[in-house]
């Protein structure tokens, strides 16, 4: 929480990204990722339209998924 500099923020996000007080880009890449966790067989182009209509860019979810994959292996390999 530290690194971000507002814990508050922090805190608000883990409870509930939908809610928090963040930018509306993150929001829909957030959004995108949780369907990507959660549900990646309904993952469609409509998830990225979503996103990128709050701000996300085609760049910004690459770069996301590759995030989402990277911890994914992690948290596999260290289990």
């Amino acid at each position: 929480m530290k690194a971000s500099g507002n814990a508050r923020v922090v805190e608000r996000l883990l409870l509930d990204y939908s809610s928090a007080p963040i930018d509306d880009r993150l929001r829909g890449t957030l959004a995108f990722l949780e369907t990507l966790a959660l549900d990646p067989a309904s993952l469609t182009s409509g998830d990225a339209d979503a996103a990128r209509a709050e701000g996300a860019t085609s760049t910004s979810l690459q770069e996301a998924r590759y995030c989402a994959l990277s911890l994914g292996f992690t948290d596999r390999l260290g289990d």
